[in-house]
């Protein structure tokens, strides 16, 4: 699926750009080598990072 339509990035390259340093949307778009265009995709990528950090929170606490 599509996440931003701007520059054809789909969700699989965003989660792939999603890394433990990644703390702002700006972040995935500069490691997926584009800057965001008409800005209808930053909420969703917020949440992805989010997403992404809640999980890789829990996979740490549960390998605890």
């Amino acid at each position: 699926m599509y996440v931003c339509l701007c520059n054809a990035i789909n969700d699989k390259t965003m989660t792939a750009a999603i890394s433990e340093e990644t703390r702002h949307v700006k972040d995935v778009f500069r490691a997926c080598g584009h800057k965001p265009q008409c800005g209808k995709c930053l909420s969703a990528v917020a949440t992805m990072i989010a997403e992404t950090k809640t999980d890789a929170g829990a996979m740490k606490l549960a390998a605890e």
